[in-house]
Formats: C-alpha cells, structure tokens, sequence
C-alpha cells in the first residue's frame, strides 16, 4: 500500500497594488478561460494550488471624495497605506501621510513615498523612535501639527493594535466623524 503525503508551503507574495488595472500591467500576461496566466521568474508548477487573499475592505478609498486625505502608518502597517498614498482621491495637493517606525532601517519604501508625495503634491512625516519619545506624540495636537486639514479629511489607520486605538482615540477627542475614520490592526 502506497501512502501519499501532502505537504502546506505556505508563500506570502506581498502585492501592493493601487489598482487591479496595475496589477494587470505588471504581472499578468493573459487572461482566458483557461485561467490567468501570470509573469514570473520562478513559475510554480501547473496545477499547485493557490490561494490569493485581499484586503479585508476597511481600507479601501471610494471614489467620490474630494477632500483632504490623511493616512497614519505604524510599522509594516505603511504596506497597505502606500498604495492609498498613492491613488486615494482627494483634494488637490491634500494628501498627508504619517509614519512611524522604531528604528530608521525599518522605514520601507521611503523613496517611493517621497516620489509619491512629490507627485501628489503630499506631504509625507517620518517618525522615528520608541513610543516615549515625545517627537512621536500621537496626541490630538501633534497629529494636528502633522495634518492641519486633520478635521476635515478622510482618515486611514494601519499598525499594530493599540496604536490604532491611540491614534482613533485622538481622531474621535478631535472631533473628526468615526464615518470617516477606516482602520486595520494587527497584533505582532
């Protein structure tokens, strides 16, 4: 009797796209009955099994808006930001972003955020250091200090749990509608 075992690898593949438009253009040779067929270095073998999981739809920007945007990124949390910073639709160069790290080398994606920024006409805060440190207050007057426009904008929040908190803790003392406020946590 032959026994066959099957073995889970599992692979994250981080795809940071604004769009599925973008997605397309960058990974997507063709699209048929078949299936999609995808671009790659490292093809996996035809018939392994995939699994493909989006975002959980809290921070997801509609269109319609046009007022100012602001995003407020703890740590890896800047990953599903980046691609709002991006293309989230606002008010002509009204668009900031805040984002805070421990250490300067655990900034991803300072470049593109900065080329973002220049693009949008944003403006983009890089808080570095631990949660004592007073330059990273995330009290209602400094983030207003970092997002003037913070009471009139849409507002998205992504890091670890009980920054998120601290942050929607400020938003609501600072008035601004939780209707307006999307936030993802995870705990780390």
């Amino acid at each position: 009797m032959t026994v066959e075992r099957r073995t889970e690898v599992r692979q994250v593949v981080n795809l940071e796209f604004a769009s599925v438009d973008e997605f397309i253009n960058e990974y997507v040779t063709n699209i048929s009955r078949s299936g999609v067929f995808i671009k790659s270095d490292d093809p996996l073998p035809i018939g392994t099994r995939v699994i493909a999981e989006g975002p959980c739809g809290g921070l997801i920007a509609g269109a319609g808006w046009a007022g100012p945007v602001a995003l407020i990124a703890g740590g890896i949390g800047i990953t599903p930001l980046r691609a709002l910073f991006a293309s989230a639709p606002c008010a002509e160069n009204a668009i900031t972003l805040v984002y805070r790290v421990h250490d300067p080398a655990d900034i991803i994606f300072r470049a593109e955020l900065q080329r973002i920024a220049a693009q949008r006409g944003g403006t983009v805060h890089f808080l570095i250091g631990g949660r004592g440190d007073p330059r990273n207050d995330l009290s209602p007057a400094s983030l207003t200090r970092l997002c003037p426009d913070l009471a009139w904008s849409r507002v998205f929040v992504c890091g670890p749990a009980g920054y998120a908190q601290t942050i929607r803790a400020s938003l609501a003392s600072l008035g601004v509608p939780s209707g307006r406020v999307r936030s993802e946590s995870f705990q780390m």
